[in-house]
């Protein structure tokens, strides 16, 4: 409104709840060098729960497999961890292989929510810190 128009920017959705309007997305919390995010970084930061946002959907054949004896290779590189995480949310009964790099523990994202799946042994994490003096893996 107050400025010129913008490019979209595009999003992985990590949940679109099926009962309402609610969409959860997953945004970095990173800043530049310099100490400034990005222009809808900063504006994604700066919501409040409850405010409405504009948005626009596309469609996609990202979706779980039919059968579930299916195991499932989730290597969350380059479109990052968030497109999985409605897989390992829903009722899919099928093997589920994480695949994620971080520089230390602290920056996983669905830390809790993985560490519960895998303690009910729905999904098995791989994951690569590379900034972990103990833990480094290249």
């Amino acid at each position: 409104e107050n400025g010129p128009p913008m490019d979209p920017r595009f999003y992985s959705i990590a949940d679109l709840s099926p009962t309402g309007r609610i969409v959860s997305i997953i945004q970095a919390v990173y800043t530049f060098k310099t100490g400034q995010a990005g222009t809808t970084s900063r504006w994604i930061r700066s919501l409040n729960t409850g405010d409405i946002a504009r948005a626009m959907f596309s469609k996609t054949d990202f979706h779980l497999p039919e059968s579930d004896d299916s195991p499932l290779l989730l290597i969350a590189t380059g479109s990052g961890i968030a497109p999985f995480r409605s897989f390992w949310t829903s009722t899919a009964k099928n093997p589920m292989h994480l695949f994620f790099g971080c520089r230390d523990q602290s920056e996983l994202p669905f830390s809790s929510e993985i560490a519960q799946r895998e303690k009910q042994g729905r999904i098995y994490p791989f994951v690569a810190y590379s900034r972990d003096a103990e833990k480094s893996m290249y």
